[in-house]
């Protein structure tokens, strides 16, 4: 069975947005512990890592529409 390729990106980008929040969450929960501050540092965590990702999506994108698609042999 074929996947879309569209498919597959899209779920490698949810792991990876899904790793950054559950390790963010763990370090704010370690910091929490000694300060007693979770929900301070939690809103900003979230919001960066997701905002990162989108920032990077859209440069990503539009790299690719400024310089269009370079064929893999040219660098072989």
């Amino acid at each position: 069975m074929m996947v879309n390729n569209k498919i597959i990106f899209i779920l490698i980008w949810a792991f990876i947005i899904g790793c950054l929040l559950i390790g963010g969450y763990l370090g704010i929960y370690i910091i929490g512990k000694e300060t007693g501050e979770y929900n301070d540092l939690a809103i900003p965590m979230a919001v960066g890592s997701i905002l990162g990702i989108i920032i990077y999506l859209f440069f990503s994108k539009w790299n690719k529409k400024r310089n269009g698609n370079v064929p893999r042999d040219v660098f072989l």
